[in-house]
Order: C-alpha cells, then sequence, then structure tokens
C-alpha cells in the first residue's frame, strides 16, 4: 500500500478527498480479510483468495484422503 502526498501543491480539493476516500477504502478490505482469516483460522477462505496456493491444497487434500479411509479401515479392524 502507497502512502499519497496529501500536501500537493495545485491539486483541487475533489482529487484529495478521492485519494483519501480510495485509501481508506483499501485498508478496511485489507483489515476485513486479515479479520476473516483470524476468524476462520484459514488463510484461504475461497480459491479466488490465492490460485496457485489453492491448487496445492486440492492436491494435497487428494493425496490425504485415501490415507485417511485406510486408517479409518484398520481402526475399525482392530
Amino acid at each position: 500500500m502507497s502512502i499519497v502526498p496529501l500536501q500537493l501543491a495545485r491539486v483541487s480539493n475533489a482529487l484529495r478527498m478521492n485519494l483519501s476516500q480510495r485509501t481508506i477504502t483499501q485498508t478496511q478490505q485489507s483489515l476485513l480479510d486479515v479479520q476473516n482469516q483470524l476468524s476462520t483460522g484459514r488463510r484461504l477462505t475461497t480459491p479466488s483468495d490465492d490460485p496457485g496456493d489453492a491448487a496445492i491444497a486440492m492436491q494435497i487434500r487428494k493425496l490425504l484422503e485415501p490415507r485417511a479411509g485406510y486408517d479409518d479401515n484398520l481402526k475399525q479392524a482392530s
């Protein structure tokens, strides 16, 4: 996030207001993202958060599902 100086010469008040409003909106979105991560305990809440990491997580899940099934079968057998 970049900080735009608001003390620019010959800049209209409307531009200053728009820059400030955009910065506040971006900060609020970042805060919302962090709050969602904290409340859910997950870094990825939707695949669109980080498509590369979401694909890796899905591959790992595919590998672990059969192993969990084997573990359940072994527990049932003993």
